[in-house]
């Protein structure tokens, strides 16, 4: 099977966007334990930095038979929202019940299935959700949360707004089950 040379389209470890964003943060995420990017099909596991969990948002699965899987033994989850949905629009019932799905699902890894990929077709919007709302949990600035998302290519700001919005005027329901310690505990040093 032949490798991008190129790293996955938007791939970033995501302790190092934030470190580029803002020298001296409220909250610092651990280097090396949470990284986004887009498809990983054709992308070597050096390329995707030995993720020991892969979480794919798309519709339908990543070819199992990669070596990131058959070599690396990554455990690899599904848990991807249904095409059409405005996945942006955290105060829709479905977008929540999604983004809670995905935080129950996170909440129940340890250090030891880290380091976590979140990854989507491109990196950026399905991506971009979960990882905005997994920065909101560890306590990242909302305006930094922003930053961030807008160094992925072809994105706008009023889309993470839309999802932000909900979660900082009621977050009610994206929550409910969620323990934040615990996953504050996995991606921070606490």
């Amino acid at each position: 099977m032949a490798f991008q040379t190129e790293p996955c389209k938007n791939f970033k470890d995501v302790s190092l966007s934030l470190a580029s964003l803002d020298p001296a943060p409220n909250v610092r995420l651990q280097v090396g334990r949470l990284f986004r990017g887009g498809a990983i099909d054709f992308c070597s596991p050096a390329t995707l930095q030995y993720p020991k969990t892969v979480i794919n948002l798309r519709i339908g699965d990543d070819s199992q038979d990669v070596p990131l899987f058959t070599e690396h033994q990554a455990k690899y989850l599904n848990l991807s929202a249904r095409n059409g949905l405005e996945k942006y629009d955290a105060s829709d019932k479905e977008v929540k019940r999604w983004i809670n799905s995905c935080l129950i699902e996170i909440q129940k890894l340890g250090r030891e299935d880290l380091p976590l990929l979140v990854h989507c077709r491109f990196g950026k919007d399905r991506t971009g959700i979960i990882i905005a709302v997994l920065l909101y949990i560890l306590g990242v600035e909302v305006e930094t949360i922003i930053q961030e998302f807008l160094l992925c290519e072809d994105v706008e700001r009023r889309y993470i707004e839309m999802t932000l919005t909900p979660l900082v005027e009621k977050p009610g329901a994206i929550f409910r089950g969620i323990k934040k310690d615990k996953i504050r505990a996995l991606f921070l040093d606490l």
